[in-house]
């Protein structure tokens, strides 16, 4: 990293797009993400219609903690071009770090039709459909099965697995289990 800072100290012409993101990369490998998200912010300040600098600027925004920055960055890269690699995918993972699971999974949809590996993007869906079977299960609340229903459904359309549907069906049970419960106390 202080080598490359210093070449493009001494030569500024070496400063291109591949030197800005391999710069990143290795302040990102020495477990230095804000450095990383600086030294792209100065790269899209020198490229800003680059798509690719943008959205790896998101990324690294998104591993130094800055999930707002983040989505904005990555929201940028995908007005520049809707099909930047892993656009999408990095704009869902950051929505779902934010709590916005049903604008994540819509992100995941146009995911998977950019390209993304399917079982990569439902993975990520999965883990956050999962959370809510799991919550459901310690609240017992039909509310909270419905809702895991209904993002296990979500998932399950972008890739479906057997884990999915075991959930998906657990799930649906408990929703009648309950609904049951419910009609024998009313």
């Amino acid at each position: 990293t202080q080598t490359g800072e210093e070449l493009a100290r001494v030569d500024t012409t070496k400063a291109d797009t591949t030197f800005f993101l391999r710069l990143a990369v290795a302040y990102d490998s020495d477990s230095q993400p804000q450095k990383a998200a600086e030294t792209l912010a100065r790269s899209v300040q020198k490229f800003p219609n680059n798509a690719t600098l943008w959205s790896t600027y998101g990324q690294m925004l998104r591993s130094a903690g800055q999930l707002q920055p983040a989505l904005t960055a990555i929201d940028r890269s995908l007005a520049i071009n809707p099909n930047v690699e892993h656009g999408w995918f990095r704009r869902a993972q950051v929505q779902v770090e934010l709590g916005q699971v049903d604008s994540a999974f819509a992100s995941a949809r146009r995911a998977v039709a950019a390209g993304e590996d399917r079982n990569l993007v439902g993975q990520l869906m999965l883990v956050e459909a999962n959370k809510k079977f799991r919550a459901a299960r310690a609240s017992q609340s039909r509310e909270d099965y419905q809702e895991a229903v209904r993002l296990l459904s979500q998932a399950d359309s972008i890739a479906p697995s057997p884990m999915i549907s075991f959930l998906l069906g657990a799930s649906a049970f408990s929703v009648g289990d309950q609904a049951a419960r419910e009609n024998q106390r009313a």
